[in-house]
C-alpha cells in the first residue's frame, strides 16, 4: 500500500487493523491480511507521529499541532487535544486511563485517555524547543513515567501529580531509553559508547550494569527494547546490537547499513524486524551460531 509521501511513523496493529500517519498529512488504518484501506483521516499536516491502540481507540499526535483519539472501527474523531505550540514526533505512553508525550514545545503532556482533557504538564529547566522532550518514546511503570530529552537529562515523574521523582545529567543520555519486560528495569543509552541498566524506583539508584559496546559518538533517537531477556539496540550508523537484559553482556553485534536504522521490533530474542533510511524493510534471524 502506498501513501503519497514518505512514512516515518511506527504502525500500531491490532486484530485485523493496521494504523500509522503519513507525511500526506492522513493517518490510515489498512486490513493486516489484505492490505486494504479501511479509513483514512486527514489532517492539516504531516503526521510523524506514531500510534498506539488502546480499548479500540488510536491515540497519535500530528505536525499540526494536535493530538488526537480515533475510533478504531470507523476512524471517526473521538476527541483532540488543540493547546500544544510544536508538532509531535514520538509515540505515545497510556497508563490508568492517561496518554502521555512529549511536543517539540518544550512540554511533556499527561491527557485523560477518555475526554482528552489536560491533567498536567510539565516543563525542564532548559528552555528552548530544541530541549523538548520530543523524540524520546516515554516509557511507564509503577506510576512513573520516565523519558530523556536533549538537554542530557533523564528524567522521572509521578504519573498522578506531574511532580518529579527525580531528574539526573549523571549519564549524558538523549533520546533514547527503553524498559524491560517485567517493568523493574530502565535501558538508557549513554551519547558515547555506552548503554546501562537502572532499577525502576522513586529514587535515582546506582546502575544494575554499564557495558561499554564501543559504538562511538551516537546521537540516535532510537530506543532500547526488550524481548524474551534480550535486549536491542540500532545506532546512527547501521549497527545492531544485543545485549543480555540481566547482566549486560554483548551477546553479538551486527553492521546492517550505513545509516540509521529505526526502533527495530522484536519477534523473538533471535528475530527481529528494522526499518531504515535506506528505504529497507528487513527481517533478521539470528543462528545460535552467530549468538
Amino acid at each position: 500500500y502506498k501513501t503519497q509521501n514518505a512514512i516515518y511513523s511506527t504502525p500500531a496493529v491490532k486484530c485485523k487493523s493496521v494504523v500509522f500517519g503519513s507525511a500526506d498529512s492522513s493517518i490510515y488504518c489498512l486490513n493486516s491480511k489484505n492490505g486494504n484501506l479501511i479509513w483514512k483521516y486527514k489532517t492539516n499536516a504531516a503526521v510523524l507521529g506514531c500510534p498506539i491502540i488502546e480499548d479500540d481507540i488510536v491515540f497519535i499526535g500530528g505536525s499540526d499541532r494536535i493530538f488526537r483519539a480515533l475510533d478504531l472501527e470507523s476512524g471517526k474523531l473521538v476527541w483532540e487535544f488543540k493547546n500544544l505550540n510544536g508538532f509531535v514526533e514520538t509515540k505515545p505512553v497510556y497508563y490508568d486511563d492517561k496518554i502521555l508525550f512529549g511536543a517539540w514545545d518544550e512540554n511533556f503532556y499527561c491527557l485523560d485517555s477518555e475526554t482528552g482533557n489536560l491533567i498536567w504538564k510539565w516543563k525542564g529547566d532548559h528552555k528552548g524547543i530544541f530541549y523538548s522532550p520530543a523524540a524520546c518514546w516515554p516509557v511507564v511503570s509503577d506510576g512513573i513515567v520516565f523519558f530523556a530529552a536533549p538537554d542530557r537529562k533523564l528524567t522521572a515523574i509521578d504519573i498522578e501529580t506531574g511532580n518529579e521523582f527525580w531528574r539526573t545529567g549523571k549519564f549524558k543520555v538523549r533520546e533514547t531509553i527503553g524498559l524491560s519486560e517485567d517493568g523493574e528495569k530502565l535501558f538508557i543509552r549513554t551519547m558515547s559508547d555506552t548503554i546501562l541498566a537502572l532499577p525502576v524506583s522513586e529514587k535515582l539508584e546506582e546502575p544494575l550494569w554499564i557495558t561499554n559496546c564501543g559504538f562511538g559518538y551516537d546521537i540516535s533517537s532510537s530506543q532500547i527494547v526488550e524481548k524474551d531477556g534480550t535486549i536491542f539496540y540500532a545506532t546512527k550508523n547501521g549497527m545492531i546490537y544485543s545485549l543480555d537484559s540481566e547482566t549486560g553482556k554483548i551477546l553479538w553485534q551486527h553492521k546492517s547499513t550505513n545509516g540509521l536504522i529505526n526502533t527495530i521490533t522484536p519477534l523473538t530474542n533471535n528475530k527481529f524486524i528494522t526499518t531504515d533510511f535506506d528505504g529497507k524493510v528487513n527481517c533478521f534471524f539470528i543462528s545460535s551460531e552467530k549468538k
